[in-house]
């Protein structure tokens, strides 16, 4: 059974990592670029204290369940690298429902093609400010987005005109005030 459930957000720091947390943030942040997250994720704390955490990379699209050994050993690497967790308020039959969600996503096609392209057409709208068609399969912040709905609708930030799911990018699942639906109504 499922202790607790979180999203985390991590800082790489090479050429992908860079693009996409200079994509994610408002030029405000610019001066602040090594703070601004470039991938999310969620992880699952079980019963036993024993944690694991699923994630969206290209070209393998959705994976996990992962220890998080593995994640922490990533940050180790590199000095610059960081990782940070959010706390999500959920209840036992929610937090058992994503972590079977999680599961079922891994046998799902369109979920399993994620392609760097994707993150080119992120940055095309971010500077041209037109909508890119964005792929059936969800880059990571879209993929924690859907995952958490219909508990967190990370679309509607608070004061903000509604998102599409393929908006939410790193940084926002990093900032975003965390409201859960049925608080919001």
């Amino acid at each position: 059974m499922i202790k607790k459930v979180q999203i985390f957000t991590t800082r790489g720091t090479g050429f992908l990592s860079n693009s996409i947390a200079f994509n994610s943030a408002p030029l405000s942040w610019m001066p602040q670029l090594k703070n601004v997250a470039s991938h999310a994720g969620l992880m699952f704390t079980k019963e036993d204290g024993t944690k694991f955490y699923y994630e969206t990379h290209s070209p393998d699209g959705w994976q996990g369940p992962k220890p998080i050994k593995w994640l922490e050993d990533w940050v180790a690497k590199d000095d610059k690298r960081w990782v940070r967790y959010r706390e999500l308020n959920l209840t036992q039959q929610e937090m058992n429902k994503v972590w079977v969600r999680a599961a079922e996503k891994l046998m799902d096609p369109a979920w399993m093609d994620y392609r760097e392209l994707q993150i080119a057409g992120m940055l095309l709208r971010r500077i041209f400010k037109f909508r890119v068609k964005m792929s059936p399969s969800p880059v990571c912040s879209e993929a924690v987005a859907k995952m958490l709905y219909p508990y967190y609708d990370l679309r509607i930030w608070p004061g903000k005109r509604p998102c599409g799911f393929d908006e939410i990018t790193p940084w926002w699942i990093q900032v975003i005030p965390l409201q859960r639906v049925d608080d919001l109504l």
